[in-house]
């Protein structure tokens, strides 16, 4: 979407007229209707004092039970390998989500909500300063709710998302970051 610089309504991409005005949209590339927000800190944020909120065990255990099911199935079929199939399935699928649950948290201070998504290679860290947040939606989805577990979107006051899956239900990400927004 585009703002026409002549009524200032916004252009659909595609469109080569104003809908309200007429006006012709000039070739160059146009004003943006929504305006990224910078959310990159200026210092590292602090996350000593932070309270630290890890995923539900369920974040490894439930995408591995198929794979699971394979290795017990094809233990009792496998005369060939002899378990090495089966151990090579396991350093394959299971132990890299293992390892990526465990390098996850999301970690609460009083004016960003950090986010360290795990990987086979490292983590990578984010900080949303909860100022820029517009709402928190939660969605606990097919088994997340007899599991205890839910996903959680924050929305940025831009338009964009952060998505937090496998968060427990009992985890004060959403508290936290609702009554502080009601502060801002």
């Amino acid at each position: 979407m585009y703002v026409c610089e002549k009524c200032e309504t916004e252009i659909p991409e595609g469109n080569n007229f104003c809908g309200n005005c007429g006006e012709q949209v000039p070739d160059k590339p146009l004003q943006s209707a929504t305006q990224e927000i910078d959310i990159t800190p200026d210092e590292p944020v602090d996350t000593t004092n932070g309270e630290l909120v890890k995923q539900s065990s369920y974040a490894w255990v439930l995408p591995i039970v198929p794979w699971m099911i394979f290795i017990v199935v094809s233990l009792f079929i496998d005369f060939l390998t002899f378990g090495l199939l089966q151990l090579g399935i396991a350093l394959l699928f299971i132990v890299p989500r293992w390892i990526s649950y465990s390098r996850t948290a999301f970690i609460l201070t009083s004016e960003y909500i950090t986010i360290k998504r795990g990987t086979f290679t490292g983590s990578d860290s984010l900080d949303l300063p909860i100022s820029a947040l517009q709402e928190v939606n939660s969605k606990p989805g097919i088994l997340g709710q007899s599991l205890g577990y839910t996903s959680l979107t924050l929305v940025l006051k831009d338009g964009r998302s952060a998505h937090l899956s496998y968060v427990p239900i009992n985890a004060p990400i959403r508290s936290h970051i609702e009554s502080r927004m009601t502060d801002n």
